[in-house]
């Protein structure tokens, strides 16, 4: 992972079923402790937008993914399970943040 804008990120997706996927994404805009940008290329594809924002001792995280049609998304949803896919990320995100301590 090249965390940089303009870097790329390549990695492979092990699904319960065995099948690896391939992904390739390029990080496109990164603003630290803001916000993270990143495009992914192959597979499905879409632009995503994380952004943070400091709420007294929390951070709120919001995460879109946008895909070129509402109908490209409903089929990646259905072959990818991109829907279930991301709500499990973030609950494995939040259970890997909450292990930290704050310093």
């Amino acid at each position: 992972m090249d965390f940089r804008p303009g870097g790329e990120w390549d990695l492979t997706m092990h699904s319960p079923d065995g099948t690896d996927h391939e992904i390739r994404s390029v990080f496109r805009d990164i603003v630290k402790y803001k916000r993270i940008v990143y495009e992914q290329l192959v597979n499905f594809k879409y632009m995503a937008t994380i952004e943070f924002e400091s709420r007294n001792d929390k951070t709120r995280i919001d995460w879109v993914m946008l895909f070129e049609s509402s109908e490209y998304l409903i089929q990646t949803a259905k072959t990818f399970g991109v829907d279930t896919g991301l709500f499990q990320t973030a609950h494995k995100l939040v259970s890997y943040l909450s292990g930290f301590k704050q310093l």
